[in-house]
């Protein structure tokens, strides 16, 4: 087809999709549409690969044929203008290769510099233009991961973990349209603890499209039990109330097994919209167990940097009331959260409530500390305690 179709590719491609649903003929008139719009720079989408995979073989190899000589046509006009999804087409292993060592090389600079979002903006777009591969971009997706593993921190840093959910989702995005789809990479397991959002986890672009009733069910229930705070934004993602059970009758072995496995992100915001740390915290059970759950999650904080800094200003107003009100110190992670605020003047008003032994400690602490600022903090501190 030499001139523009008179319907947009979003029509062409609803009716291939409505005849494929339907397991009718799909209209011979939308082979050419479709190589038109793709011969003009349009992208590819994952259904719509799917649906053209069900073809009846001969009339796929005959729009295969025409499809790599559009995308050869369309290269030669504008060269590195065809993206991964259409790599099935293209018939060139450097292309692929090339397009594995980018994700490597992008994801290899966030693990060196430890923040994944000096990469996510880059790895976010490679991986838009490759969602419409499919099946045969999802092998290329896991031949990029394979090279990944082999990286220093992939597996044990944070930023490793985010990588890892971004490969997760993307190949559960692009296997849109076909079945079974599969579910397993995207519920509630590995890394959860670095979820801040169920999109974070299952995808943003339309990743419940193609799944049945029983299997978006199937998603909205698992990872419904993971929402103890309501902040994994579930209501937005399945448009259904997700309200969850009050956190002041959920069983308590149960709560301590979600709030073990919730992002340090989710714990600061549950706090600043529901109070759910304040919550938590102030139930009936025995001080002992509550210590020990705010230990747990001091633990984690301490490795994560300022963000475990910043979830444990959250943390240490809902736990410390009840420490000191029973003239207790802290002790192991908690302690070192603390005295990190204590040292840099921060949660003043809370920290003087713990008990004077302990204060006087961490004072003495810094009136040895080489830092100029911090003797004065330890000087202004003492001052206090006289």
């Amino acid at each position: 087809m030499t001139h523009k179709p008179e319907i947009s590719l979003e029509a062409v491609e609803a009716i291939l999709l409505a005849a494929d649903a339907a397991n009718q003929p799909v209209p011979e008139t939308i082979d050419e549409q479709l190589l038109y719009y793709y011969r003009h720079r349009h992208g590819l989408r994952p259904e719509v690969n799917a649906a053209l995979h069900r073809l009846p073989p001969e009339r796929f190899a005959h729009f295969s044929e025409q499809l790599q000589q559009a995308l050869t046509a369309r290269e030669k006009e504008l060269p590195d203008s065809t993206e991964l999804a259409f790599a099935e087409w293209v018939h060139e292993p450097a292309f692929e290769e090339q397009w594995i060592a980018d994700i490597v090389r992008n994801a290899g600079e966030a693990l060196r510099t430890k923040n994944f979002y000096t990469a996510y903006h880059t790895l976010t777009s490679m991986f838009r233009d490759a969602l419409g591969g499919s099946v045969y971009a999802v092998a290329i997706f896991d031949r990029a991961l394979a090279e990944l593993a082999k990286l220093d921190r992939f597996a044990t840093s944070s930023v490793g973990a985010l990588l890892r959910l971004m490969f997760r989702r993307v190949r559960f995005m692009a296997l849109r349209g076909t079945t079974p789809r599969g579910l397993e990479a995207v519920l509630p397991g590995e890394d959860l603890r670095f979820v801040d959002r169920i999109d974070e986890a299952i995808g943003k672009e339309d990743p419940l499209v193609g799944l049945t009733p029983a299997e978006v069910d199937t998603l909205f229930t698992a990872w419904s039990a993971m929402n103890w705070d309501g902040t994994l934004g579930l209501r937005e993602m399945f448009n259904r109330d997700s309200t969850p059970p009050a956190i002041e009758t959920r069983p308590w072995p149960e709560l301590v097994v979600h709030v073990e496995a919730t992002s340090l992100h989710r714990l600061e915001s549950g706090e600043r919209q529901h109070r759910s740390l304040s919550r938590l915290f102030a139930r009936p059970e025995p001080l002992a167990d509550r210590i020990a759950l705010a230990e747990s999650i001091a633990a984690f904080a301490k490795a994560h940097g300022d963000a475990g800094h910043d979830a444990m200003q959250r943390v240490l107003p809902a736990i410390v009331p009840h420490v000191a009100a029973a003239n207790l110190e802290l002790k192991g992670a908690l302690e070192a959260a603390a005295f990190r605020a204590f040292r840099a003047g921060e949660l003043k008003d809370l920290l003087r409530t713990l008990p004077r032994r302990q204060r006087s400690a961490w004072i003495d602490k810094l009136l040895k500390a080489k830092n100029d600022k911090h003797r004065q903090l330890a000087r202004a501190y003492a001052d206090e305690l006289l």
